[in-house]
């Protein structure tokens, strides 16, 4: 059987056997460089800050897939921390049981709140843009929307930038909710607060 062309740093090196001990972050970043890199990004888990170490998540004599704590899924993991995210709610974001690596990246991003990248375009990767995402409205101070006059103070452009710029402004709660939402499209489903 071929051996691996992946050298591993001898046990002395990374626990200091003979000398020098290593604090456990050095001993991982120094072979996994490109998580050290993540942690400096503006969005991360506070390893840097010192509230939390890698063997917070990871437990580097596992044999579990990437040698995480326990081996329990790595949503439940992640409930470690966050538990307000779990639920149960009765309007479940189904992504959020699944995994939060779907949304999420666990070391560190550009996009806030460590998100794989930023909204909308994080949300449409799944979701369509609502009707008026595109809409343009009229140089009149009111516009019709669903039978009711509604005021346009901002201009013609005014829904654009509302409904493109982040989901979130309407979609609160996207882990879930037990509230149900307040259009009749979506049948309490739309995941708002």
């Amino acid at each position: 059987m071929p051996r691996s062309t992946h050298s591993r740093p001898s046990p002395a090196l990374i626990h200091g056997v003979h000398g020098k001990r290593n604090k456990p972050n050095e001993a991982c970043t120094a072979c996994h460089a490109d998580s050290r890199a993540a942690f400096e990004l503006p969005s991360h888990h506070p390893l840097r800050e010192g509230k939390m170490s890698c063997s917070s998540c990871h437990n580097p004599h596992s044999a579990t897939e990437f040698m995480l704590k326990t081996r329990m899924r790595k949503a439940d993991l992640c409930y470690t921390c966050h538990q307000d995210k779990e639920g149960p709610f009765i309007f479940e974001h189904p992504p959020v049981q699944e995994d939060c690596s779907l949304c999420h990246t666990p070391h560190g991003s550009v996009a806030n709140n460590l998100l794989t990248a930023n909204e909308p375009t994080l949300c449409l990767q799944c979701h369509d843009f609502h009707f008026h995402a595109g809409y343009r409205a009229s140089d009149s101070l009111e516009l019709e929307i669903g039978g009711i006059e509604r005021e346009n103070p901002f201009g013609p452009e005014a829904y654009q930038i509302a409904y493109t710029t982040n989901c979130t402004q309407c979609h609160a709660r996207i882990h879930g909710s037990d509230t149900p939402c307040q259009t009749t499209t979506e049948w309490g489903e739309g995941t708002t607060q």
